[in-house]
């Protein structure tokens, strides 16, 4: 039997590289960032299509990108970035 510690790194390690998990975590960021909950699907969408258009944008590049498409309440933190990219990249 595996101790503690090895479960909790497995299970870790399985969360960490589960998508349906870091998507999750996602939509919460974005609520905590205060997207509205009816605006998510369409944020999402626009985040996907810059990430297509240029897959190694800088944060403060997606925010511009972000506010130039009328996402003008909508800042983007640092580690909302990288769950974006781990979600739509």
């Amino acid at each position: 039997m595996q101790d503690s510690g090895e479960k909790i790194k497995g299970k870790h390690i399985y969360m960490e590289s589960n998508p349906t998990y870091i998507k999750q975590i996602f939509l919460q960021q974005l609520l905590i960032i205060g997207v509205e909950p009816n605006l998510i699907s369409g944020l999402m969408k626009a985040l996907a299509v810059l990430f297509y258009l240029n897959p190694n944008m800088s944060l403060s590049q997606v925010n511009e990108r972000l506010h130039y498409l009328g996402w003008n309440d909508i800042e983007l933190d640092y580690q909302t970035y990288q769950l974006a990219i781990e979600c739509l990249n």
